[in-house]
């Protein structure tokens, strides 16, 4: 009975924190999201602009969210990797520096202003809405 009981404090356990850290990313439940005149689907994993389209995968998908919900915030790269990779992540800032190369690239191919992902020099990166 013990282990039973403690099996399900542990599974309690589990789906708090992963509400909880759910909640704090702040990320869209799957909905389509849009900043100035482009389109994110997630779940189709692209990005419209018109009639031109971008597949991105998920954790492009996952961080282009997070810049859009947090507008004109300056977000730590601790954070970003954090909240994108997880808690369980080890790697270096680069991992994060290159990934935002590819996002600034893949905004460039549908029109969109590669320049909305604005470098906060030793610090991190701040969406620049319209």
């Amino acid at each position: 009975m013990a282990i039973i009981f403690s099996r399900n404090r542990a599974c309690v356990f589990e789906q708090t924190f992963l509400l909880r850290r759910n909640r704090s990313s702040g990320l869209s439940d799957g909905s389509p999201q849009s900043f100035g005149d482009c389109l994110l689907d997630p779940k189709t994993f692209e990005l419209k602009r018109g009639k031109k389209s971008v597949s991105l995968s998920p954790r492009e998908v996952k961080l282009l969210q997070l810049f859009i919900t947090h507008s004109n915030e300056v977000l730590s790269r601790d954070r970003l990797l954090n909240e994108i990779w997880g808690y369980e992540y080890y790697g270096t800032t680069r991992t994060l520096d290159q990934a935002i190369v590819q996002l600034r690239k893949k905004l460039a191919d549908v029109g969109a202003d590669p320049k909305q992902i604005a470098t906060v020099h030793a610090y991190g990166y701040r969406w620049v809405s319209d």
